[in-house]
């Protein structure tokens, strides 16, 4: 359900706002912004995933020290876990993503869609292991932290308001968007979907790779 808000609330609402000043704002139509937020639902079932919660749980109950004595690595365990629970979400969700793609394809032009499409399926398979990386560096607290509530709610706050999840950055004030560029965040979520839904230059696209590429390497 609360994927079909980024469906049913915000695309409406910013289409609204943009029709109002004239069809475009900071070069974003009303059907680039639909396409925005529909592809925000495809992704966070793919995308999302939630490692430190069950990496919380298992530290909390001390079945986390079954694992140190195996000889396999526990990260790999925890992504094929997450992994296995995102395919059958993903599954799910078919019958929904069906019609929405309908509703793309008759407000915006397919060739808008796919031209930048190699790019984007490059920047959703980097965008995987940086967000699940630093969902287990989170996850880790719970080590040091009695309650890691606090810190995974933190944590997915900080991704939705620098992820670009509430909006484009273009949408946003330039302030936001300046912290968000030296932040990991705007390169899981924003930048995929920027590619999917917007033309972007290619030493923006560039750039983009680059920066996931950096904070994979960082946070590894």
């Amino acid at each position: 359900l609360f994927d079909l808000l980024w469906i049913a609330v915000f695309p409406f609402i910013w289409f609204l706002i943009i029709e109002q000043e004239g069809g475009e704002i900071n070069g974003w139509s009303g059907s680039a912004i639909i396409t925005y937020y529909v592809f925000m639902a495809v992704f966070s079932n793919i995308v999302f995933m939630h490692p430190e919660a069950h990496m919380a749980q298992e530290i909390y109950s001390g079945k986390f020290s079954n694992f140190i004595i195996r000889p396999h690595s526990y990260v790999a365990y925890v992504f094929l876990h997450e992994a296995a629970y995102k395919a059958v979400r993903f599954v799910l969700f078919i019958p929904f993503f069906i019609p929405l793609l309908w509703i793309i394809i008759n407000t915006q032009s397919l060739a808008a869609i796919t031209s930048q499409l190699p790019f984007v399926v490059l920047a959703v398979i980097l965008a995987i292991p940086l967000l699940f990386l630093f969902c287990v560096a989170v996850g880790m607290t719970s080590f040091w932290l009695e309650d890691a509530y606090v810190a995974r709610t933190l944590f997915w706050a900080s991704t939705g308001l620098f992820g670009g999840q509430y909006a484009p950055f273009e949408l946003m004030p330039r302030a936001l968007n300046a912290i968000a560029s030296v932040l990991p965040f705007k390169y899981i979520v924003y930048f995929p979907l920027r590619l999917i839904s917007h033309p972007v230059p290619a030493p923006e696209i560039f750039h983009g790779l680059m920066m996931q590429l950096i904070w994979i390497v960082f946070i590894s």
